[in-house]
């Protein structure tokens, strides 16, 4: 059977949705083409340098009551392929070995050899036998975007890849025609009203903060910068910042290389974290946590690749979460963190009960 990869993606405060259809073609970030025409593009999480494109056609359809059959009709030949093809392969973590992860973390950090890293699980969700194919994939993918209008909300099938959706509240680098451009320093997590900021929250948004500034310094780039703020995402708040700037569109990808991956999804400083958390943690991330979004010379809108989960039709889904890692933390609340994020787009899967 032949394969035609699809990607459906919502943008942030949008009411329509792209439908990019063709061919994934792999390439280095500073080798990839751009074009006026925007790109569907997702990066790994521990291997940023590559770019997966969709390189087909593009379509677009208003978020409204018809949209559902539509995006079945492109997806009506997907359910007897997944069934026969995908096998998971995915580690799951106990609540034990995350604690331990934690602690190895925290000892790496006494010893000077990072300052932060993010830890991350899976959540796996078996379905029992329940059926879950395409009407429920494409339920799901519509009940977010419903639901999370400031995020990106985007569903990807590939064969090699596999069946990704997600609904990330994170910007990684976003650049308009003129050149106005913006990220965004978002870290830091509490569950509920009630809870007050303390200082481990203050300490990952401002190193998220400390590396979005090296950066724009190394392409002398002056930014304003709002102040710290608060940021709701389902139940729970973050803390965030806002950098705007002017860019060159022959800065969009060096700026991408740099920014991404943020120290709110692999650590700190970014080299040293990304390279300790592929020597010392067992979990393979995939998509999560890379980039995720449209990339352009004109209009370039990408996202981390957060709240995010693989599906296996019929057979199981993965929910990826992550949390950030430093020496005030404590791991029983950051195993928490984790479950109630992966619930931020767990609790909205149809035909299964989500505890």
């Amino acid at each position: 059977m032949s394969f035609k990869s699809i990607a459906f993606c919502k943008l942030p405060h949008s009411s329509e949705i792209f439908i990019y259809s063709g061919s994934v073609v792999k390439s280095n970030i500073l080798e990839f083409e751009l074009t006026e025409v925007p790109k569907f593009i997702v990066t790994k999480g521990l291997t940023p340098e590559e770019f997966f494109w969709i390189s087909g056609d593009v379509d677009s359809a208003p978020l409204n009551s018809d949209v559902t059959e539509l995006l079945k009709e492109h997806l009506n030949w997907l359910e007897d392929y997944q069934n026969s093809e995908y096998n998971s392969q995915s580690k799951i973590t106990s609540q034990h070995q995350f604690s331990v992860e934690i602690e190895r973390i925290k000892t790496a950090i006494s010893n000077l050899e990072v300052e932060k890293i993010v830890a991350a699980r899976i959540i796996q969700k078996d379905l029992h036998n329940q059926h879950f194919g395409v009407d429920s994939l494409v339920s799901w993918y519509v009940e977010l975007c419903a639901n999370y209008p400031d995020c990106l909300v985007y569903l990807f099938v590939d064969d090699e890849l596999g069946i990704w959706i997600g609904a990330s509240p994170e910007l990684l680098f976003e650049r308009e025609k003129s050149g106005f451009s913006q990220t965004v320093s978002l870290a830091g997590t509490l569950f509920g009203d009630s809870e007050v900021w303390s200082d481990k929250e203050k300490l990952e948004q401002s190193t998220t903060s400390r590396h979005i500034n090296e950066i724009l310094n190394d392409f002398n780039v002056v930014a304003e910068v709002s102040n710290v703020k608060e940021r709701k995402n389902g139940s729970l708040r973050h803390l965030i910042s806002q950098y705007s700037f002017q860019t060159k569109s022959n800065q969009i990808l060096g700026l991408l290389e740099r920014l991404n991956p943020t120290p709110a999804v692999i650590g700190y400083p970014q080299k040293a974290a990304l390279k300790w958390v592929k020597a010392n943690l067992e979990l393979n991330r995939e998509l999560y946590s890379g980039a995720v979004g449209i990339v352009s010379s004109h209009n370039t809108l990408i996202h981390v690749n957060l709240r995010c989960a693989k599906v296996y039709l019929n057979q199981k889904i993965d929910l990826y979460a992550g949390c950030g890692i430093n020496s005030m933390s404590d791991p029983a609340r950051e195993w928490e963190e984790t479950q109630l994020k992966s619930e931020i787009i767990g609790s909205f899967i149809p035909n299964l009960k989500y505890p």
